[in-house]
């Protein structure tokens, strides 16, 4: 999920052998489905390109090395020293080195590792590479509403130098059990795809690859549950020295601001197109409402929980009715969803998050936010 995975490191910790590849590669992987029933909804593109235009502002050579220190850290706090455990960890480092505006660069360099270490031709890399880009492309199709979501709010709370809270995690974790599962099955199919090119030699490595992915899941699945209880800490995603989550131990220390590139050109036709932060027919959009609401009411940790609940209700429920409705929804013209009648439950789904939302401040909180 290209920068997808930075911004939550949560689904970041389902790196396997395979699975870097997959996840890397999403915005390039729907531009390359040929089929006319694979073709993405132009509404998620434009979410996407949005979202790197916005990233092509940070100076990735600051950003990177963070995620290669919680890497560090998580591997050696697992004990994951296996030869396999080391190309699974150098992997991800890798392809997590390359801006992720460049995915293309990424998928490349994944299926260049990969191909050497088990021997591919040339012909079987080809086979190989399309095999990850039909995967990625689904599983982006089918996710793409709350990998957005996730990464809009983690990419929000990064820049206001702001830790990750247990209960948000705690929400994450459950909207990403499917996705987790559905990647598995992925890693899988292309394993499946994979093995009979093997010649014996390479099988054993890959089968060694295979046990190391194991841990990585076993460990998924525990982790998971204590996610999911609010029992997340910094530590299990490797942020224990990471900055922001340090200085929200220690209120007296100061979080440095990261440094961001000037606005590229591409960044500048963006804004002048004034696209809003929120729309009531774009689910995917609407944590932003979330956060805008806690800032104007200066929200405490409880009343943001409850805000937070009533969010991840809504919009489950949203992408519920957008996914047994998918023909119709996607058949509407992007410009025409925002008044189609195939999209007025969707919108309003979004008028009672509004609504529920509006019950939560006090009185106090009111008149303060008036002044």
């Amino acid at each position: 999920m290209c920068r997808l995975l930075q911004a939550n490191r949560l689904m970041h910790m389902t790196v396997t052998v395979l699975a870097p590849v997959l996840v890397t590669s999403m915005p390039t992987v729907v531009c390359a489905s040929e089929g006319p029933d694979d073709r993405p909804d132009p509404a998620v593109l434009e979410s996407f390109h949005r979202l790197t235009e916005q990233m092509e502002g940070l100076d990735w050579d600051n950003e990177y090395p963070s995620i290669e220190r919680a890497v560090d850290n998580i591997w050696q706090r697992n004990g994951w020293t296996d030869e396999a455990d080391r190309f699974a960890r150098n992997l991800a480092c890798e392809i997590a080195a390359v801006p992720p505006w460049e995915p293309m660069k990424r998928l490349n360099l994944a299926n260049e590792r990969i191909s050497a270490r088990y021997g591919l031709s040339q012909e079987q890399a080809g086979r190989f590479q399309r095999a990850m880009l039909r995967e990625a492309g689904g599983f982006l199709m089918r996710n793409a509403g709350v990998i957005l979501e996730q990464t809009r709010e983690g990419m929000l709370a990064r820049g206001r130098g702001e830790p990750f809270r247990p209960q948000q995690v705690a929400r994450w974790a459950k909207q990403n059990r499917p996705m987790i599962l559905e990647l598995r099955k992925s890693v899988d199919r292309i394993t499946k795809e994979l093995r009979p090119m093997l010649e014996p030699d390479k099988r054993h490595i890959l089968q060694n690859d295979l046990k190391s992915v194991e841990k990585r899941r076993k460990f998924m699945d525990k982790m998971t549950i204590r996610w999911t209880e609010g029992r997340w800490r910094p530590e299990d995603w490797g942020l224990q020295d990471d900055p922001i989550h340090t200085a929200a131990a220690d209120p007296d220390r100061l979080v440095p601001r990261r440094p961001i590139r000037e606005s590229s050109p591409k960044q500048e036709q963006y804004r002048s197109l004034s696209i809003p932060r929120y729309v009531p027919h774009d689910p995917s959009t609407w944590f932003a409402y979330v956060l805008d609401f806690e800032n104007w009411f200066n929200l405490d940790a409880a009343q943001l929980s409850t805000a937070e609940s009533i969010h991840a209700e809504l919009l489950e429920r949203a992408n519920g009715y957008a996914e047994t409705h998918s023909e119709t929804l996607i058949a509407v013209a992007p410009r025409k969803r925002a008044t189609h009648e195939a999209y007025e439950p969707i919108r309003l789904l979004f008028v009672e998050l509004r609504e529920r939302l509006d019950a939560i401040p006090t009185t106090a909180q009111r008149d303060r936010s008036r002044q």
